[in-house]
């Protein structure tokens, strides 16, 4: 957060973050390259009524936007998606040098999580968004990682997956967290996230 220099973190400060390494590391046998996949390239005005992004929404906006036109002006690679299917992103991080740093919406995540406590606020009452990013590091066709992913979920016991999401979660002890698709795919496309994706692939 200290390249940040801000209280809150967007999409685009990670990517600017990311550039910034791999020019540092430009030098080096291995590299790495990425493209930043999102619905909008900019900030929706009506999040400034989220709990979350109000408090420094003002301060935010100038530096978000400044940030954007600073990207397009260096040509990085950003692409606006309408809609990037749950299956295009599963093929791609299925492949062994892409992994996916993705915006979620953490209330939705946890609250569709068994063993975890509903998300709340300091006073009690219920959270709404709540953004907080993941890597998205592969898809597992387990059987023993499918139980464990349905196993965590509250809501998706009757359901029939062929396959689990593997994460790293920064929030949580465990090395990697196994997720059912439907639990990821509906905090992903929560409305705050903008469906913000950075596909990081690493060059041989």
């Amino acid at each position: 957060m200290d390249f940040v220099k801000a209280k809150s973190l967007w999409t685009i400060d990670l990517v600017m973050l990311l550039q910034n390494m791999l020019e540092l590391n430009s030098n080096k046998l291995t590299s790495s390259s990425y493209l930043f996949c999102s619905n909008r390239f900019g900030i929706d005005e009506s999040y400034n009524h989220l709990h979350y992004y109000k408090d420094a929404f003002s301060d935010d906006q100038i530096r978000v936007k400044s940030l954007f036109e600073k990207a397009e002006q260096q040509n990085l690679p950003l692409m606006q998606v309408s809609h990037m299917s749950l299956n295009i992103l599963i093929d791609l991080v299925s492949r062994e040098n892409v992994v996916a740093i993705v915006l979620l919406d953490n209330t939705i995540f946890i609250n569709s999580m068994a063993n975890e406590e509903a998300a709340s606020n300091d006073d009690g009452s219920e959270v709404s968004y709540s953004g907080h990013y993941v890597v998205l590091c592969g898809v597992s066709s387990d059987n023993n990682d499918i139980n464990i992913a349905n196993m965590n979920s509250i809501r998706d016991g009757s359901e029939n997956h062929n396959h689990c999401l593997v994460i790293k979660n920064p929030a949580i002890w465990k090395e990697t967290q196994f997720v059912t698709p439907s639990i990821f795919e509906s905090s992903w496309r929560a409305k705050g996230t903008d469906e913000d994706i950075i596909l990081v692939t690493k060059l041989s």
